[in-house]
């Protein structure tokens, strides 16, 4: 008994499979159909130029004293180039699988629990026949009801345990 565990786009999800290849086929199945979200992918972000504007700053007139010196030179009209944003090198981005999946091996677990269960049958049957065997009309006393009832008691409580 195998058990196909996957943790998708939707929640966990379990399912039991008789054997390890009716466990993976299931999931090929629904992973090609999206089931449980995209795989893992790679983005390639292509290269960015700098951007530069270009500021161009008016002419200044010269600045002259009372007398008519030129205190501040006269300045020409003049431009620049200013940075706006960056360069951005070209750039791989991975975007991982929206799912993760594991199959266990759960046959040693099953077959466990299935002989516990046996067990507990077999045990079952034994007690009802002791329970037939028990000659009613032989019963005088509550004490020796009692007796038994607890006997049944104390192997029921094994029984859950």
């Amino acid at each position: 008994m195998f058990k196909l565990i996957v943790n998708g786009k939707n929640g966990r999800e379990e399912s039991d499979f008789a054997t390890h290849a009716e466990a993976l086929a299931h999931f090929e199945k629904y992973k090609a159909k999206g089931h449980w979200g995209h795989e893992e992918y790679t983005v390639d972000h292509p290269e960015t130029p700098a951007v530069y504007e270009t500021v161009i700053h008016p002419a200044e007139p010269a600045l002259k004293d009372e007398n008519g010196a030129e205190v501040v030179p006269a300045k020409p009209e003049w431009s620049e180039q200013v940075l706006v944003s960056e360069a951005i090198p070209a750039w791989t981005e991975t975007i991982p699988a929206q799912y993760t999946y594991e199959i266990q091996d759960k046959t040693a677990e099953y077959e466990a629990e299935k002989a516990k269960k046996e067990a507990k049958k077999s045990d079952r049957i034994s007690r009802v026949d002791q329970f037939k065997k028990i000659d009613w009309n032989t019963i005088d006393t509550i004490a020796e009801l009692k007796t038994i009832v607890r006997s049944l008691v104390k192997e029921a409580i094994k029984d859950d345990e």
